[in-house]
C-alpha cells in the first residue's frame, strides 16, 4: 500500500520499486513530483496521476499492467518507461505534449494498430518496442518509422536517412498495391451487377 505521503508536499523524487503495491494511490499531496518510479510492483492499472502535472519521468515497468489510458494531466511528462508488462493496447500516449521517450519492450502489443495513437506524439524521438509480437514483423521497423515520421531512435538504434526514405518508398507501394486491389473489386462488383441485370424486352 502506498500511504504516509500527506505531509510531503516538496517531494520531488519518490523511488518505490519493487514493494508490491497493487494500486497507484496516496498521491494527492505530491503537486511538485518530478520523478515517480514503481518499477516491479503489481500495479494493474494507471490511475490518480492526473493532479501530477510537474511530472516528467514516471517509470512503470515490470508491473501487470495490460492497456495504457489515464494519463491527460501529466502535461510535463518527457519519460514513460512501460518495459515488461502486459500491455496490448496504448491509448491516450498522444495527449502527453512533452514525451519525447516512450519505452514499451516486452509488451503484447500485436500491431502498429494498437500503438497507433503514437504517431500523433509530436516531440516523440525515441521508442522501444523490441520483445513484442510487433516486432517479430520483417517491415515492422519500417512501418514503425513511417507513421512516426519525428523518431530518432527505434529499439535502441539510430534511425537513418536511407530507412527514411526506404519506409516512405514502401508505404508508397503499399497504397498503390490497396488503390489496385480496390480498383479490382470494383471491376468485379461491376461485372456481377451487369450479369444479374435481365436482359430488356425478355
Amino acid at each position: 500500500e502506498m500511504s504516509g505521503l500527506e505531509g510531503l508536499l516538496s517531494l520531488r523524487v519518490l523511488m518505490l520499486g519493487k514493494n508490491r503495491i497493487r494500486k497507484i494511490a496516496g498521491l494527492q499531496a505530491l503537486f511538485k513530483l518530478d520523478v515517480l518510479d514503481l518499477h516491479g510492483n503489481m500495479i494493474r492499472d494507471i490511475e490518480n496521476l492526473d493532479h501530477l502535472s510537474h511530472l516528467r519521468v514516471l517509470n512503470l515497468a515490470g508491473n501487470d499492467l495490460t492497456c495504457v489510458s489515464n494519463l491527460r494531466g501529466l502535461q510535463a511528462l518527457t519519460e514513460l518507461n512501460l518495459r515488461r508488462n502486459r500491455i496490448t493496447h496504448v491509448y491516450g500516449v498522444d495527449e502527453l505534449p512533452n514525451l519525447q521517450r516512450l519505452f514499451l519492450s516486452h509488451n503484447l502489443i500485436q500491431s502498429f494498430d494498437d500503438v497507433a495513437c503514437l504517431s500523433q506524439c509530436s516531440f516523440l524521438t525515441e521508442l522501444t518496442l523490441d520483445g513484442t509480437p510487433l516486432s517479430n514483423s520483417p517491415d515492422h521497423r519500417l512501418s514503425v518509422i513511417f507513421h512516426i515520421r519525428h523518431l530518432k531512435i527505434l529499439d535502441q538504434r539510430p534511425i537513418t536517412d536511407e530507412e527514411k526514405s526506404e519506409a516512405l518508398a514502401a508505404a508508397r507501394e503499399e497504397e498503390e498495391r490497396l488503390k489496385e486491389m480496390h480498383r479490382q473489386a470494383q471491376m468485379q462488383a461491376c461485372g456481377s451487377t451487369a450479369v444479374a441485370m435481365p436482359k430488356a424486352g425478355g
